[in-house]
């Protein structure tokens, strides 16, 4: 089992632990208990697959060492990440009587962790809560950092709020239920940060692909691990996203706009895949990353299954216009990190993202479409 610790800097009191490993759940308990003297009752917050598989379960499991727990879920998938969805959520607790003495607990992959952070963060102005991921996706990304957030027509997570949690549990056993390829989605989260922070993990990642898909316990725990580790230490220097946290979302603001043009049909994942293999085109095509990077960069996308070809699907206009309601856009325009190598991020005068002209963005897309 590995244990890390988010030390936030400015303000007491906002240091928590993520546990990664199997059988880290049976640690909940006695962590709950911790809070018997501040929370009257815990509600998991979940989505309907996840209710079954393990919500009911830990429901009772939790109720047998003397706890309040309540369930509450909502249907499962990106297109229910809405403001609607969350005034529901928010409704079922004030109709469960939940006040301020209440703490949220995130089952699921990355848009329960989202949402359920989401409705913590506001509920009552702000209530606590805890990450219990059962992805790769949601244990590599959404759980760790304190982003939660919401989709809207415009685009995906443009409204939310900053709120960490009090702990993250990723279990590694509950994976064992995940199909191939969505583990092939979530780890695609992980090679993100690999590429940006750390070409030696890059290289295991690939070298142990078979594994991988296996869900070999010991490589996934270790992918898991290493990544959550690299964001940490960027989430620490950089908890608002004004600098350095930016270049966690390499090939998120192409990503992103695949997403949201594909009505959720592509699993973020792989748009992420996409979006990094179209972002590191614009790397190559700006002078910064070597020919020989891009291209270990495209066999890595296909090695893990993703298909290059949907790209084909989005015209390179749309896919720009979308791109325009990125978080990291300032004035309209679409800023994007770059790579200088594998494991490392292209850095300017301390800038992490940069805009370009639409004709170069046009140009990489194209390129995916002969």
């Amino acid at each position: 089992m590995f244990e890390l610790k988010v030390k936030l800097p400015d303000t007491k009191n906002r240091n928590y632990q993520i546990m990664i490993g199997s059988g880290v759940w049976d640690k909940l308990p006695n962590f709950l208990a911790n809070y018997k003297n501040s929370i009257a009752r815990f509600v998991i917050i979940t989505d309907s697959i996840t209710k079954k598989l393990f919500g009911e379960k830990l429901k009772e499991q939790l109720r047998k060492k003397g706890l309040v727990v309540e369930l509450v879920a909502f249907p499962a998938g990106e297109k229910f990440k809405t403001q609607e969805t969350k005034t529901k959520l928010d409704h079922q607790l004030f109709g469960l009587g939940c006040g301020r003495d209440t703490m949220v607990m995130a089952l699921g992959g990355g848009v329960v962790g989202d949402l359920a952070g989401f409705v913590a963060a506001t509920y009552m102005r702000g209530i606590p809560y805890i990450h219990l991921p059962t992805t790769i996706l949601a244990m590599v990304d959404s759980s760790v950092g304190g982003k939660t957030s919401i989709d809207t027509p415009y685009g995906k997570n443009l409204i939310g709020a900053f709120h960490q949690p009090e702990a993250v549990f990723a279990d590694i056993s509950v994976l064992e239920s995940l199909p191939e390829k969505q583990v092939a989605n979530g780890v695609w989260e992980a090679i993100k940060i690999f590429l940006t922070h750390d070409a030696k993990m890059f290289d295991y990642t690939m070298d142990n692909w078979v594994k991988v898909l296996a869900k070999d316990e010991k490589v996934i725990t270790k992918i898991v691990a290493e990544a959550v580790k690299l964001k940490v230490g960027i989430v620490t220097r950089d908890e608002r996203e004004s600098g350095e946290r930016q270049v966690i979302n390499f090939g998120h603001t192409v990503g992103h706009a695949l997403e949201l043009l594909s009505d959720y049909k592509l699993m973020h994942g792989e748009a992420v895949a996409l979006g990094v293999l179209v972002e590191s085109k614009i790397s190559e095509l700006s002078g910064i990353l070597p020919a020989a990077a891009f291209s270990r960069i495209t066999a890595a996308v296909e090695r893990t299954g993703i298909d290059k070809s949907v790209l084909k699907k989005y015209p390179a206009r749309e896919i720009i216009e979308k791109m325009r309601l990125d978080k990291k856009s300032r004035g309209g325009a679409a800023r994007i990190v770059l790579l200088e190598e594998i494991g490392e991020v292209y850095v300017k005068e301390n800038k992490f993202a940069f805009q370009f002209e639409n004709g170069l963005i046009k140009k990489a897309l194209e390129y995916f479409y002969g």
